[in-house]
C-alpha cells in the first residue's frame, strides 16, 4: 500500500490517490465522531441521582447558575460549563424534565451530564486532528491511519467512555489540552486560539500546566512564550472573574485555600486509592457506581480502561522510549515519537511527587499519549509490504474490540447478572 502511493506521488496517478485515501479518511471521522457519540449519549439519563463525584461538581455547577458561593479544590472552568448545560436545557422539554432533588430544587440528569458527553464525543476528534498534525512526514495512508486509530482509542477505552457520561472535570482537562496541541500545530494563524484552548485547559486543573511545558518538543519559536505561556496564564486568571465576583475572594486568597487544603490531604484514606506507578498496568480502577436490583440484576459502573488497549499501550510507549535512547538528543526531542514520550511523561511521572491518594484518573492525559503512541506503531505494521505486520496488528485490534464489547456493560451501567459481574474482573484489585 505504501509503495503504490509513492509509485503515485508524481502526476495524475499521485492525485489520484491522494483524493482517494482523503475521502476515505473523512469517512472514517465521520464514523468516528458518531461512535464517539453513540457511547456518550446513549442512555446518558440512566441512574437518577448522582453519580460518584457528580455529587460535588454538579453540585458545585448548580451554585455557580444561581450566583451561590463555591469552595471547589479545582478552578472552575469545567464547573461553569456544567451550569452552563444547566441552563440550556431549561428550555428544552427532553433535556429538563425533571428526574430528582438531591439538591432540595428540581433537577435533570440530562441537564448536568450534556455537556460533559459533548465534550467526550469531540474529545476523540481533537485527538485525530493532532495526530493528522503530528503526522505530516508520513505518507498519506499512514498518517490517516495513524490519526483514525488514535482517536478511535479515545473513543471505545472504559475510563474515558464513564467520564465523558456523568458531570465530572477530568474529561474537560484533557479536551482542551489535546485541542490546544492540536491549533498550535494546525497554522501560525492560530496560534492565539492555542493560546485560549491551553488556558482553559489549566482552568479546569492545576496538572493542565504539563500541557503547556508539553508543547517544548514541537521546536517553539520566539512568540512561544507569548503564546505558550503568557497568554495561557492570562485566560487562566481571567476565567476565575465570575468566581471571584460571586464569592467576593481574591485570586490571591482562593489560590492559598485551595493550596492549603491539597497539602492537607496527604494522610486522607479512600478504598479506591492507587499509586502512580500502578496505573499503567490498570492495576486498580475505580467503582463509580453499584445498584442491586430486586430481581437480582447488579448496575456497576466501573472507572476501569479497556485492558488490552491499555496494556498493549505500555508496550509501545517502552518501544518509543527505547528507540529515543538510540537517536541524537535533539533530533529525538523534536521527532513525533519524542513529542509522544516527553508528553506522556510529563503527565504521569509528577504525580510520583505527589503523597497525597491518587486515583486512576489522574491518568488520563497520559493514557491518552500512550494510546497516540501505540497509534503511531500501528500504522507502521498496518502500511507495512510485509504481510505478517499486518496481521498481527489486525489481531491486535481485534481484541482491543473484543475487549470493548466485553466490558461495556461496566462503561454504560448495563444489567448484568452477578456471575457475569465477576466474569469481568480479572483481577481480585478490579473489585
Amino acid at each position: 500500500m505504501q509503495r503504490l502511493y509513492k509509485m503515485g506521488e508524481m502526476g495524475e496517478m499521485g492525485e489520484w490517490y491522494y483524493k482517494g485515501y482523503s475521502k476515505l479518511i473523512g469517512i472514517g471521522i465521520v464514523a468516528l465522531g458518531l461512535l464517539a457519540g453513540i457511547l456518550r449519549f446513549w442512555h446518558l439519563g440512566r441512574f437518577n441521582t448522582f453519580v460518584f463525584d457528580e455529587v460535588y461538581f454538579a453540585k458545585f455547577a448548580y451554585q455557580y447558575w444561581q450566583g451561590e458561593a463555591v469552595f471547589d479544590v479545582h478552578p472552575p472552568l469545567g464547573k461553569y460549563l456544567i451550569a452552563l448545560g444547566m441552563a440550556l436545557a431549561q428550555p428544552l422539554p427532553a433535556l429538563s424534565k425533571i428526574t430528582h432533588t438531591e439538591l432540595g430544587v428540581p433537577l435533570s440528569t440530562l441537564s448536568y451530564r450534556w455537556v460533559n458527553a459533548l465534550i467526550g464525543t469531540l474529545t476523540p476528534l481533537a485527538v485525530a486532528g493532532l495526530a493528522w498534525e503530528l503526522g505530516r512526514s508520513l505518507s498519506v495512508p499512514r498518517r490517516g491511519w495513524f490519526a483514525l486509530l488514535a482517536g478511535g482509542f479515545v473513543a471505545i477505552d472504559g475510563l474515558f467512555i464513564v467520564e465523558s457520561r456523568y458531570a465530572l472535570i477530568n474529561i474537560h482537562l484533557v479536551f482542551w489540552g489535546c485541542l490546544g496541541h492540536w491549533l498550535w500545530l494546525r497554522s501560525e494563524r492560530i496560534k492565539p486560539l492555542a493560546g485560549l484552548a491551553l488556558g482553559a485547559c489549566i482552568a479546569t486543573k492545576w496538572n493542565g500546566l504539563a500541557w503547556l511545558v508539553g508543547l517544548l518538543p514541537l521546536r517553539p519559536r520566539r512568540d512561544w512564550v507569548f503564546y505558550a505561556v503568557g497568554m495561557p496564564l492570562a485566560i487562566y486568571g481571567l476565567l476565575w472573574i465570575p468566581h471571584l465576583r460571586i464569592t467576593g475572594d481574591t485570586l490571591w486568597s482562593i489560590h492559598q485555600s485551595t493550596l492549603s487544603f491539597h497539602l492537607g490531604l496527604k494522610d486522607a484514606v479512600h478504598p479506591y486509592c492507587s499509586a502512580w506507578y500502578t496505573w499503567p498496568l490498570l492495576l486498580r480502577p475505580m467503582a463509580y457506581w453499584y445498584q442491586l436490583a430486586a430481581d437480582g440484576r447488579v448496575f456497576d459502573i466501573h472507572g476501569l480502561g479497556n485492558p488490552i488497549l491499555w496494556w498493549l499501550s505500555v508496550g509501545a510507549m517502552t518501544v518509543l522510549l527505547m528507540r529515543m535512547t538510540v537517536r541524537q538528543g535533539g533530533e529525538a526531542m523534536a521527532s513525533p515519537e519524542g513529542y509522544l514520550v516527553i508528553n506522556y511523561a510529563l503527565n504521569w511521572l509528577p504525580w510520583a511527587l505527589v503523597n497525597r491518594c491518587t486515583f486512576l484518573y489522574h491518568y488520563m492525559p497520559a493514557a491518552l499519549f500512550s494510546f497516540m503512541g501505540l497509534a503511531w506503531l500501528m500504522s507502521d505494521w498496518l502500511t507495512s509490504e510485509r504481510p505478517a505486520w499486518r496481521w498481527i496488528t489486525g489481531g491486535m485490534l481485534g481484541a482491543i474490540a473484543l475487549a470493548c464489547w466485553f466490558w461495556i456493560p461496566l462503561h454504560l451501567g448495563l444489567p448484568l447478572t452477578e456471575r457475569a459481574l465477576q466474569m469481568r474482573f480479572w483481577l481480585s484489585s478490579w473489585v
